[in-house]
């Protein structure tokens, strides 16, 4: 149980406001994330954010191909 849950007073009281204090916290959250992904869409769908995405994403598999060649294996 929370730290904050008194044993001497209703359970199902402090249990339904801890629920209705987590059901409000994680709709907002959520409408946040998707208010943000809604207004990203259409810049990620751009010709120039594909293009800027497939340059940064290329870069991080060409870099990590050549960090392949620094690595050592182990003796068998």
């Amino acid at each position: 149980m929370p730290q904050f849950i008194d044993p001497h007073r209703p359970l199902w009281l402090q249990l339904a406001l801890l629920l209705v204090t987590s059901v409000a916290v994680e709709v907002t959250v959520m409408h946040g994330y998707a208010f943000l992904a809604s207004r990203a869409q259409a810049w990620l769908a751009s010709a120039r954010a594909r293009r800027a995405q497939n340059r940064v994403f290329g870069g991080v598999l060409m870099a990590m191909g050549a960090s392949l060649l620094l690595v050592k294996r182990a003796a068998a």
